[in-house]
């Protein structure tokens, strides 16, 4: 198997809801040069889908959704190998034909030619996209007009190019201190001496790395773990103490158990499935939080075992459709059809999780989507009806972290 058939097999797969983080690599034929090369290719047709497509269409006879599945894929990899990548234009078609052909798509090779030598004759330039702003950004980020339409629409068009921006860029990779083992500053030494290029980062306990290297004797150590800056926000919006029990009903990988629990609080964490609680189990005993409890539950599901540890706070960060988050393009195209449900199964956790408090508890429901409905739509539904009032709300539009959404909310 050549590096570009891999990237063919990799993006039908993610075409067909495959997650791009856990499918693509492990192909033992393949040189570690060539697999970075066919990741680039898979990854880069991921992200930049639409805006192909769009090329496509401007230089297709036929509609590309007539196109058989190959000879569309094939040619969104030629034109994203001349556009987005340093391979030579000559090389970029000539591989295509030969995939196509490999492919058994044999008749289907001068087409592929035609078009690939008609986008290089032309000056590689995107054709003109008609339509509003929205047409436009959708071509130019590659995201479906219409997600950018409900963003913008609930958020403002200067958030919606921030959150544009994010999912354009390579993300960052931050950290937050184990203070139970170490110091911020401690650790700064410790990962500038392993070469890691940390920088303190915009929230407490929060370093940046430029670069990451988990075979460390800092991470061996336990001295850190990985978390995005919005999700240490909302740990923190939790507002922990040594006087708290804390539920985290869906709680894997468990860094907000961990950000929580190192303010002394009691933490019990929960996930529906076990190969999920294990994740959060394993991480904990690298890191030295045994007291932390994990329990398989169902958070839709009133339970009594829960509701025996007397929560003073609860946090509920559901799961959502991710449109927030960055370094996984896949999700921006998923259909509202396929998620439109979703503030249903929302509201009966929040609403769940919520019946563990007594008056003055608080709760925190996040997400690391910016779809409206999931967000302020389930939670002004909440505050309604359930006899709570929110305390503080915030939807995070940040170049350096995901989109988010975080609401404290206390019940009277």
């Amino acid at each position: 198997m050549t590096a570009r058939e891999a990237a063919y097999h990799w993006i039908r797969r993610i075409e067909d809801s495959a997650y791009s983080n856990l499918l693509i690599g492990g192909i033992s034929t393949l040189s570690a040069e060539d697999q970075a090369f066919a990741a680039k290719i898979a990854l880069t047709c991921t992200e930049r889908r639409l805006t192909l497509e769009h090329i496509l269409r401007a230089y297709s006879k036929k509609p590309i959704e007539k196109l058989d599945k190959p000879v569309r894929t094939v040619l969104v990899m030629g034109l994203c190998q001349i556009l987005y990548m340093n391979v030579p234009d000559n090389a970029a078609v000539n591989e295509s034909v030969k995939l196509i052909k490999k492919l058994r798509f044999v008749s289907a090779g001068a087409m592929v030619n035609g078009i690939l030598r008609s986008f290089i004759r032309d000056g590689k330039v995107i054709p003109p996209v008609k339509g509003d702003d929205c047409d436009k950004l959708s071509v130019e980020y590659s995201v479906p007009d219409d997600l950018i339409r409900r963003v913008s629409g609930a958020y403002g068009m200067d958030n919606a190019l921030i959150w544009l921006r994010r999912l354009d860029s390579v993300p960052d990779t931050y950290i937050r201190t184990n203070t139970r083992r170490t110091s911020t500053a401690e650790l700064m030494e410790k990962l500038a001496a392993e070469e890691l290029e940390p920088s303190e980062g915009p929230v407490e306990g929060s370093i940046k790395l430029g670069r990451t290297d988990f075979d460390k004797p800092s991470f061996a150590q336990g001295l850190y773990y990985v978390q995005g800056l919005s999700s240490q926000m909302c740990a923190d919006a939790v507002q922990a103490s040594d006087r708290d029990v804390i539920l985290d009903i869906c709680a894997a990988p468990g860094g907000k158990s961990f950000t929580m629990a190192q303010s002394g609080a009691r933490v019990i964490s929960c996930e529906l499935y076990e190969r999920r609680a294990g994740l959060i189990r394993r991480e904990a005993a690298r890191l030295g939080f045994d007291d932390i409890e994990v329990i398989v539950n169902d958070g839709t599901v009133y339970s009594e075992k829960l509701a025996s540890y007397h929560p003073t706070k609860v946090l509920c960060d559901v799961p959502c459709s991710g449109y927030g988050v960055s370094g996984k393009p896949e999700i921006r195209y998923k259909p509202h059809d396929a998620v439109k449900d979703l503030p249903e199964l929302q509201y009966s956790i929040l609403c769940t999780s919520a019946g563990y408090l007594t008056a003055g508890g608080t709760i925190v429901y996040s997400t690391c989507t910016v779809e409206p409905a999931e967000n302020g739509g389930v939670t002004d539904r909440f505050v309604k009806g359930q006899g709570f009032e929110k305390e503080f709300e915030k939807t995070i539009f940040r170049e350096d972290s995901d989109g988010f959404y975080i609401c404290r909310m206390v019940k009277r």
